[in-house]
């Protein structure tokens, strides 16, 4: 009698409109908003392999810094629809940014924070760029 059964491992799902309607938002959104330190709400946008967001202008919420930003917003510099081997599941990883424009000209970025969801899971996984 053979011990070992063979498990078929999940495999990667497509893409569709279905698997970005099954995304649940909230959680990245108000991870987002304790980190900066005000509430944001993201337009969402499916692309052919992943994500675009950005959030409402911002820059009238940036302290100190207001009078030079003619615009601030949280943004993404891509994004991918994956599959891990490791945790069996689909996951969307997106690296969430500030990017700004000066009132003078110029523009600049940084990113905040690496971020994963699980569809299976139905959870975030956060990575970010700072020491809490």
């Amino acid at each position: 009698m053979n011990k070992w059964v063979k498990v078929e491992a999940a495999e990667k799902a497509e893409w569709t409109d279905e698997k970005f309607g099954e995304v649940d938002w909230s959680g990245l959104e108000s991870k987002i908003a304790s980190i900066i330190g005000t509430s944001v709400s993201l337009t969402k946008t499916k692309t052919a392999k992943g994500v675009r967001l950005q959030s409402q202008n911002l820059a009238s919420k940036a302290g100190v810094m207001a009078p030079i930003f003619a615009e601030l917003y949280v943004t993404n510099f891509g994004s991918s629809y994956e599959y891990s081997d490791t945790k069996k599941d689909n996951y969307l990883w997106i690296p969430i940014h500030l990017s700004w424009k000066y009132k003078a000209g110029g523009s600049n970025g940084a990113e905040i924070m690496t971020v994963w969801y699980y569809f299976e899971a139905k959870q975030w996984t956060f990575d970010t760029t700072y020491s809490d």
